[in-house]
């Protein structure tokens, strides 16, 4: 009888052997999985940098005040809107001079920016979008106010 007894404790422990060896590679399968899944996370894109042509910041409430950034063209461009008509603009055209534009019922009205040979310029325009006004500092010139009727004719400069 204690031979059938220890034939049985023999097999109940070889199955306990079986049981743990399968334990073990499971276990070292899932320490192998997870160590992947931490490597190719940490290898992946920060989540503080996005990459989009055009970004839009909308009002929640009635969604006419926006915000609007935009690369497109690779001209970059900020624009901020108010009762859905633009106000301000800042945009560098495909020259490369930077200008910063106050916009009234969709026409612009006030232009700081700079020329295409770099000098500083502030234009003053009228309702129908004439330049009527324009300051600024050129390098042969140097400083000058120019004074302009509604056909965009010079009749008054300083100096």
């Amino acid at each position: 009888m204690q031979s059938q007894t220890l034939d049985a404790l023999a097999r109940r422990v070889e199955r306990l052997e079986r049981e743990c060896r399968l334990w073990r590679r499971a276990g070292g399968f899932a320490c192998l999985l997870a160590a992947a899944l931490i490597v190719g996370g940490a290898s992946t894109r920060s989540t503080s940098e996005v990459e989009l042509e055009r970004l839009i910041i909308r009002n929640k409430q009635d969604g006419l005040g926006t915000i609007t950034l935009s690369a497109v063209d690779g001209r970059p461009s900020l624009s901020f809107a108010s009762e859905g008509r633009e106000k301000i603009s800042l945009t560098i055209p495909k020259d490369g001079s930077p200008m910063l534009s106050f916009i009234e019922a969709g026409k612009d009205r006030l232009m700081l920016g700079l020329s295409r040979n770099g000098a500083p310029v502030l234009n003053f325009y009228d309702e129908n979008q004439r330049r009527r006004i324009s300051l600024g500092i050129f390098p042969n010139v140097g400083p000058l106010i120019s004074l302009l009727d509604e056909k965009n004719k010079v009749i008054s400069k300083s100096p």
